[in-house]
């Protein structure tokens, strides 16, 4: 044994010996050491040799994935595919109308030198026609639930289940009339209700797969689809009745949507994570772009949704553009009529023009949103202007419709509005994803149950006024839609905002494990 002597010994001894290379893992490290104790000039040369031997930290992905990809990804894909949910959505909402002429109207044939008459298949007043018509708005009632049922499922998964019964009750609605007139209502509630489940589960998937940096673009991209449907309905139908008869309005429309679920099924999943053929880079840019929660039963604050000034002002700008859309749809044709006696078939034409330039206004719009971003702009300030400023303009334009009770004016003015709420449905979709990632799917639940009270009211309201379909009932009907428009933009602008809410910070079931393997929230 050594004795405690030549122990005091080995240390003097070692003390005036050099110490050896200090051995780090980080550049970060060493410079810190290197501050610190200031060592000399061999240790110094030992450091740039292992600084050397550091591999470089790997890429940004944004710069491995450039902005121009974005048009061959798997992401525009996915947004493909709820463009075309959207447009099954039109379709399958708006081809009774067309099916009703066919319906309630006599046809003549003309059999050598005779003409034969034949009698209206189904004879139904006005009051019955309006039911028809607006009986699948209450169907809408339920997107509360269908926001809960979304969250469970999965958006992809919501989306092609919502667009299967579509296509099922679509294709149902000829045969149950055969069975009675209440099971032709309940096929078109059934409707309505997937109808409102196929919206809720689009943002959902939405909020998956888009970044936040091309947000703007790609949901302008999708929610063209509706107006692309809305613009190809009237003709597509009209060409089917007059073809084959009105029943194979429901069969070809319900048909489409059966496909468009079978397409989702196979290639949409409802995050980027359960995507096979998606790209290890595109899926590292994806979801560290996006602000949602990644894992599986999240727990939603309701309390706190329920008491949110920001939410309750995105429900009250929904609520007011399904009334200015409603009004738009159901009584420009009325008022062509009734008041300028003109031919109805130029209202047809007249129509067709704002969905074709609210095409390229969304789209417009969604890529200055997204360069708005890019230079550093107040987003939410720029949505509060976009929405307030909308609703503003469009409670003046019906206000000089009312005070003029001009044709020309009258139809600028159903014009320009339908523009205007067609950048207001973008930037409120836009928002919804925006306020809570994780908590989409309810806050878009209470959005479309807030536009289904409101499409609701404002075609119940109108019919009531309008009961003369005088000049000063239409005038009082305008007045009415210039009071919801403002009220949208006063208590927008007041309380309206685009930022995430600290209440939508994740929580999960998981996030309450301790220990060394639990998930650090801020990480996943």
């Amino acid at each position: 044994m050594k004795s405690p002597g030549n122990k005091t010994q080995n240390r003097s001894q070692t003390k005036g010996k050099t110490s050896p290379p200090i051995r780090i893992s980080t550049i970060q490290q060493s410079f810190n050491l290197f501050c610190e104790k200031n060592p000399t000039d061999n240790t110094s040369q030992n450091i740039q040799q292992t600084e050397e031997k550091i591999p470089p930290p790997p890429p940004d992905p944004q710069s491995t994935i450039p902005s121009a990809s974005i048009w061959f990804s798997k992401r525009f894909f996915v947004c493909s595919m709820m463009f075309a949910c959207y447009l099954v959505t039109a379709i399958t909402r708006f081809n009774i109308s067309i099916a009703l002429v066919d319906m309630t109207s006599a046809k003549e044939y003309e059999i050598g030198n005779l003409t034969q008459i034949q009698l209206p298949e189904f004879d139904w007043d006005s009051k019955t026609v309006g039911l028809i018509l607006s009986i699948s708005y209450y169907g809408g009632l339920l997107a509360c639930v269908g926001g809960y049922v979304v969250n469970k499922l999965g958006g992809a998964t919501g989306c092609a289940i919502s667009l299967l019964f579509i296509g099922i009750t679509t294709m149902l609605n000829p045969i149950s009339l055969y069975y009675g007139f209440y099971v032709f209502l309940a096929c078109r509630i059934l409707t309505g209700i997937c109808e409102s489940f196929l919206l809720v589960s689009i943002l959902e998937v939405s909020s998956k797969w888009i970044p936040q940096n091309e947000r703007s673009k790609l949901i302008s991209i999708t929610i063209t689809g509706f107006n692309v449907g809305v613009a190809i309905v009237h003709g597509l139908c009209a060409f089917l009745a007059n073809g084959w008869g009105w029943p194979m309005i429901f069969y070809v429309t319900g048909a489409l949507a059966i496909t468009t679920s079978i397409i989702c099924f196979i290639l949409v999943r409802n995050q980027p994570s359960e995507d096979k053929w998606i790209s290890e880079e595109e899926l590292v840019y994806i979801q560290q772009r996006t602000a949602t929660n990644q894992r599986k039963q999240v727990v939603h604050p309701y309390r706190s949704i329920i008491t949110s000034a920001p939410v309750w002002a995105f429900i009250t700008a929904r609520f007011s553009l399904m009334w200015l859309l409603t009004i738009i749809i159901t009584c420009l044709p009325l008022y062509v009529k009734d008041i300028t006696h003109q031919d109805i078939n130029k209202v047809g034409i007249i129509s067709s023009v704002p969905n074709a330039v609210c095409i390229f206004t969304i789209t417009i719009s969604g890529i200055l949103l997204d360069y708005g971003k890019k230079k550093d702009i107040s987003v939410s300030q720029l949505h509060r202007i976009l929405i307030s400023g909308s609703f503003l303009i469009s409670g003046v334009l019906f206000l000089s419709a009312a005070y003029f009770g001009n044709l020309i004016v009258s139809l600028i003015s159903f014009v320009f509005t339908q523009i205007l709420i067609s950048i207001v449905s973008l930037v409120t979709q836009i928002i919804n994803i925006s306020i809570a990632p994780n908590s989409n799917s309810v806050i878009s639940g209470l959005g479309t149950f807030a536009m289904s009270v409101s499409s609701i009211l404002a075609r119940s309201i109108t019919g009531l006024m309008l009961e003369h379909r005088s000049v000063e009932e239409w005038n009082n009907c305008f007045i009415l839609t210039s009071g919801v428009s403002l009220l949208g933009a006063i208590i927008f602008v007041i309380y309206g905002s685009s930022e995430a809410q600290p209440w939508s910070v994740p929580t999960t079931d998981t996030s309450k494990q301790k220990g060394p393997n639990s998930c650090n929230e801020n990480r996943c």
